[in-house]
């Protein structure tokens, strides 16, 4: 005598019960989309906040590519070139898959077709390679935040002033090129 199973899991109950498809030129600025929450910023940046914003907005464009409702959401980000990601976390997994130009991450240098999984509350941060990264962000869930770590003012100073220099270049860049990763 067979026997139905009637119990389900909970990740069962979150996920879609459908096919979703979305499309890139309905993707949402990730940070006026409301999926990305910033917790509150390292008070010793404060003087340097504007000119922060400012190169967010020239040296990147992020875009929430797909946000399921209770779970899962995908985010392309474009880096421009030297736009230093400064140390962070979020407070779930992300998968990263670079899908042109390459990211320098200590000594690992990695390209299209490379990628990388950082745990929940790690601290990391990365650089572009010369003619920037595309890369896309996996998560299991549809929100999640992000924490800039607390750093010595003269580092601060720094990134701002790299910033400052950036501004220019960035306004006239291009993303990378896309080229095969050779997986087939």
């Amino acid at each position: 005598m067979a026997t139905e199973k009637t119990s389900t899991s909970s990740s069962e109950h979150r996920r879609p019960k459908r096919i979703q498809f979305f499309h890139a030129a309905d993707a949402q600025d990730l940070l006026e989309s409301g999926a990305m929450h910033f917790k509150p910023l390292p008070p010793e940046r404060a003087e340097l906040n504007p000119v922060f914003a400012q190169g967010v907005k020239e040296g990147s464009v992020s875009r929430l590519l797909f946000q399921a409702e209770n779970g899962f959401s995908l985010v392309y980000s474009w880096f421009k070139s030297g736009f230093r990601l400064p140390a962070h976390s979020h407070d779930t997994d992300c998968l990263y898959y670079v899908i042109s130009g390459e990211i320098r991450y200590g000594t690992q240098v990695l390209g299209c077709g490379d990628g990388f999984f950082v745990p929940a509350h790690t601290v990391y941060g990365y650089t572009p390679g010369p003619q920037g990264v595309e890369i896309l962000e996996f998560r299991s869930v549809s929100e999640f935040d992000i924490e800039l770590i607390s750093a010595p003012m003269s580092a601060w100073e720094r990134a701002a002033h790299m910033v400052q220099s950036s501004l220019e270049r960035w306004r006239s860049e291009n993303p990378p090129a896309r080229a095969s990763s050779g997986l087939g």
